[in-house]
């Protein structure tokens, strides 16, 4: 079997990131992997990171009219049995020409919720890309999406040539759950005595600032409580900005991504995730499995994998109810410890699956798309 996928994450071209390991494993259960890769990155080059895996950047700031340098390079491939595009979007339509051209099966991934209203309501470009979908979706052979919100929203809305199959993306629940720490939240922040972690991309629908306004009223009652932000994105400046406008840069902490985020779920007392809209929550299941106490908002795999009892949700954007559950959590040990039981025991049950088993399942996808 030999696949093009196309893919907008940069990471790729990234020694040992998380992007490139997942590729890698993707080659395994295939005889040809070649990713086309959209980056504004200007210093990326064609790469080979495995005997039959291969990198190619594409920098465009218009992956539609990129479409001529794709076709140019897939000339050199031979036989290709399916081209997978990463979104339904614009990467989605020009998979959806480069299959027709190659004479490929066409595969589209969905791995964010964008028939939720507050995707839409992001930006311009997110309303263009609902339209977008609406003509790729369609068109596509088959579709993956990465939790049944999703599947069951696309399923209702579009008319598809198969039912979308649900695969996530695959997270090592179990090793996370084993995993012994090797740093200590509290310890790097020992002037909190209650420590909150969010995991995120710095992102506009991630909607980090949502829970800076919740501490700024918390820390009021709870003065040694902090909360710890991990990550980097494009929203990173202006968000300290707001922290430092708002009082808050002695208790809340911007650290830039590290690797080993599984000592800090491990080590925190709540984890808070406030997003306005996930495909999944990747970051929910790693919480759930180091047996981090869970805020979030109804996105994603809430509903799904785990029960509304298992954690503290909120409505997308409700500040007062964040407000609230982050007061209970400090307060309510009972509570908070129960909760967190609840998780694990709801990832134990649907998470459970070994990285080949999960692998198999992946490469069956593929072959059923053919």
């Amino acid at each position: 079997m030999k696949v093009i996928m196309l893919s907008t994450d940069h990471r790729a071209f990234e020694e040992g990131s998380n992007v490139r390991l997942r590729f890698l494993d993707y080659g395994s259960i295939v005889d040809e992997l070649h990713i086309i890769v959209f980056s504004k990155e200007g210093d990326l080059a064609k790469e080979q990171i495995a005997q039959n895996v291969w990198l190619y950047p594409i920098k465009s700031k218009n992956r539609l009219i990129a479409l001529s340098q794709i076709r140019s390079i897939a000339k050199s491939f031979e036989n290709i049995d399916i081209v997978s595009a990463q979104d339904p979007f614009e990467t989605g339509v020009v998979g959806l020409y480069l299959s027709k051209s190659l004479g490929s099966s066409f595969h589209v991934q969905v791995h964010t919720n964008f028939l939720s209203t507050h995707f839409a309501k992001l930006s311009k470009m997110n309303a263009w890309r609902v339209h977008i979908a609406g003509f790729v979706l369609p068109r596509a052979d088959c579709v993956r999406t990465v939790s049944r919100r999703v599947q069951k929203s696309i399923y209702e809305k579009y008319t598809l040539k198969t039912e979308p199959v649900v695969l996530p993306v695959f997270v090592d629940s179990m090793a996370i759950k084993h995993a012994v720490p090797t740093k200590d939240i509290h310890g790097r922040y020992s002037r909190f005595d209650f420590v909150f972690l969010m995991v995120s991309r710095l992102e506009r629908e991630k909607d980090i600032s949502l829970a800076v306004r919740a501490m700024r009223s918390v820390v009021k009652e709870h003065p040694k409580a902090g909360l710890v932000i991990v990550g980097s994105g494009s929203e990173g400046k202006k968000l300290q900005k707001y922290i430092n406008k708002s009082g808050l840069q002695d208790t809340v902490i911007l650290e830039q991504w590290n690797t080993d985020v599984i000592s800090y779920y491990k080590t925190a007392d709540v984890f808070i995730n406030t997003s306005r809209y996930e495909g999944y929550g990747r970051t929910l299941i790693e919480a759930a499995s180091a047996g981090c106490p869970i805020i979030t908002t109804d996105v994603g795999i809430v509903g799904d994998i785990l029960d509304r009892e298992d954690i503290f949700v909120c409505n997308v954007g409700g500040i007062k109810c964040v407000e609230k559950s982050i007061r209970m959590a400090i307060e309510e040990e009972e509570m908070r410890k129960e909760k967190a039981l609840r998780a694990l025991r709801s990832i134990s049950m649907h998470a459970s699956e070994s990285k080949e088993e999960y692998l198999a399942r992946y490469r069956h996808m593929l072959e059923s798309c053919m």
